[in-house]
């Protein structure tokens, strides 16, 4: 009986720091900033698109689609803001390059009316 409560708290160790870890990506990252700087957001749907990146572009990948995947259920506030606030700019400005990453990571649509209710969500 006592391996239980250990196993549960192993658990939810790794799941806090998988959190962690999710949000760390997006902590430093000024989102205002990073909308604005057109290379870097072509470089990153082009990460996103052929996984072709190292470093930070690579986090920040990774991050959003867990992001578009869990529609940034376990973000925090602050997270949460800044990956609508990206979202809202890959949708709307670059929708040929958004158009490509939910085709990778959302062939059959199953997400995709959920994510789009996210980043309309204030």
């Amino acid at each position: 009986m006592a391996k239980i409560p250990c196993f549960l708290v192993v658990v939810a160790l790794a799941l806090h720091l998988t959190c962690a870890e999710y949000a760390k990506e997006f902590q430093d990252l000024d989102a205002n900033k990073f909308v604005k700087d057109e290379p870097h957001i072509s470089a990153i749907l082009e990460c996103l698109v052929n996984e072709a990146c190292t470093g930070t572009d690579k986090k920040i990948t990774e991050s959003l689609v867990q992001a578009y995947r869990t529609h940034c259920s376990d973000c925090s506030p602050q997270v949460e803001s800044k990956v609508r606030q990206i979202a809202i700019v890959f949708a709307g400005k670059h929708k040929e390059g958004w158009a490509k990453v939910v085709q990778k990571y959302d062939p059959k649509g199953e997400r995709t009316e959920a994510f789009k209710k996210f980043i309309e969500k204030s």
